[in-house]
């Protein structure tokens, strides 16, 4: 037995991919936090109104307002999980926040604001938990601004103070109220979208299985005519064969007869090939219909392959062939549908014989376990097949060779029976070719010869199924 191997290509690195867009909170958030540090500022220039802080702690609050939204927001974009960076960046906030009431010597008014403005920012994006975070991280940055400050206390409170923390307040809530309309508003449009969208896809699904449904019925139809027609062409077909064979008795012993025999053959050899025709297209039709039985008996497989054989010599004498035929010891017989077998190897070998010039044939039998099967091979030093052609080569009318000038005949549907009597009769049927390397075809059955799927066995209809498959077996050998 040969066996190929197929060589696998290394798994390419996979590309890279693209960037995630950021959390919906990453923009939500970007303009009401410069908004909030502005103000703070603000806040912190109302307190020291007449007084002179420390120059290093302006320049770090400069630094802070100016630089800390946009740094945030950058961080954000830039992470894979955006939502988990703009959570910590919150929590930065209310350190801020914190530190920023602390530098101006924990004033209620300031301290108030900054915990009712950065609890509704936690609460809002990051639940209850994230907001006693925010909690923790706004007493840690007061602590953090009274250090720096020498935990100066100044708990009276500036009118321009008072003003500027309930307009702080006020525009960041607005702020904040607006932003979260916006995004709920895109929110409601992408809600939206996908509902149109889903119904569309809806509608869309409908109409493929109303497709699908007259696609069914139209290909049952076709095979109802097929088959109808087929019976209906058969009928004429026989009676031009059979007053044809009876032409050539009458003139056998006459004297026209060197004129005439050669016409009639050929006309009888073009009945004949159309016959075969019609009863490929009979056939593939009732496997489309379900009505193919199977009719299991037992059968002698060295006669089979002899009478196999014999029937495909002429064919491989035709074309300068050597056939060869092998046919392993003890097998015994097989419980099968001989002229459904019959009929699946004399295509391969007739295929065989076609395809292959002044080389070699070998048909071989032999039974393979496990699995208990019969395993048939039809091996030849012909023409061979691309890739493409084995990918399309059991397919109904497909042809090895599709172009108009064709050097073969047929009608693309030989192999494509024989895959399905073999799933019929729970075999399979497959392929090894290489270009300019000859063919090898394996049909393997199961030895006890169980139905396959979509096949019954010695049905009621099986005088008409089955007289009509040997009847085509018949024309074929």
């Amino acid at each position: 037995m040969t066996f190929t191997t197929a060589k696998l290509d290394a798994p390419t690195s996979a590309a890279p991919a693209p960037p995630r867009p950021a959390h919906r909170i990453v923009r939500l958030n970007y303009p009401v936090r410069i908004g909030a540090h502005v103000f703070s500022a603000l806040l912190l220039l109302s307190v020291f109104i007449g007084k002179l802080p420390p120059t290093a702690l302006w320049v770090s609050l400069a630094i802070t307002v100016v630089a800390w939204p946009h740094l945030a927001f950058w961080l954000a974009n830039r992470s894979v999980n955006s939502k988990q960076v703009e959570l910590r960046n919150l929590l930065v906030d209310s350190f801020l926040l914190g530190s920023y009431g602390g530098i101006a010597g924990y004033n209620p008014w300031i301290m108030v604001g900054m915990y009712a403005a950065m609890n509704s920012s936690n609460l809002s994006v990051g639940g209850y938990r994230h907001a006693l975070r925010g909690v923790g991280a706004l007493m840690a940055g007061a602590l953090a601004g009274g250090a720096a400050t020498g935990f100066h206390f100044q708990p009276e409170t500036p009118v321009l103070t008072t003003v500027l923390s309930a307009t702080a307040v006020a525009l960041y809530l607005t702020i904040f109220g607006i932003s979260v309309h916006v995004e709920a508003g895109r929110a409601a449009r992408v809600r939206l979208a996908l509902q149109d969208r889903n119904r569309e896809i809806e509608a869309q699904a409908v109409r493929l299985e109303e497709a699908r449904r007259q696609a069914d019925a139209a290909n049952v139809a076709k095979s109802a005519f097929l088959a109808n027609m087929s019976h209906e062409l058969r009928t004429p077909l026989n009676a031009v064969i059979g007053y044809t064979e009876l032409l050539e008795d009458e003139l056998a012993d006459t004297a026209p007869a060197q004129v005439a025999m050669p016409d009639l053959a050929r006309i009888k050899g073009a009945a004949r090939h159309l016959l075969r025709l019609i009863n490929d297209v009979l056939d593939l039709s009732k496997m489309d219909s379900g009505r193919v039985q199977l009719h299991l008996e037992d059968v002698d497989l060295n006669d089979l392959m002899q009478g196999v054989a014999s029937s495909t010599r002429s064919l491989m004498v035709a074309n300068g062939n050597q056939l060869v035929v092998n046919v392993a010891p003890d097998l015994g017989p097989i419980r099968a549908d001989a002229a459904r077998l019959r009929q699946v190897l004399f295509n391969l070998m007739s295929n065989a014989a076609k395809f292959t010039s002044n080389g070699r044939v070998t048909f071989s039998v032999r039974r393979q376990s496990p699995g208990d099967q019969i395993v048939f091979d039809v091996e030849d030093t012909g023409i061979g097949l691309t890739k493409e052609q084995k990918h399309n080569l059991f397919k109904p009318f497909e042809q090895v060779d599709s172009s108009t000038t064709r050097p073969f005949g047929g009608s693309g549907l030989g192999l494509a029976i024989c895959r399905r009597l073999c799933e019929l009769m729970n075999g399979s049927v497959s392929v090894v070719s290489e270009p300019g390397q000859g063919s090898r075809f394996t049909v393997c059955i199961p030895f006890a010869g169980e139905p396959g799927e979509g096949a019954a066995s010695d049905s009621q209809d099986e005088g008409d199924t089955s007289k009509g498959m040997r009847a085509h077996a018949a024309t074929s050998l």
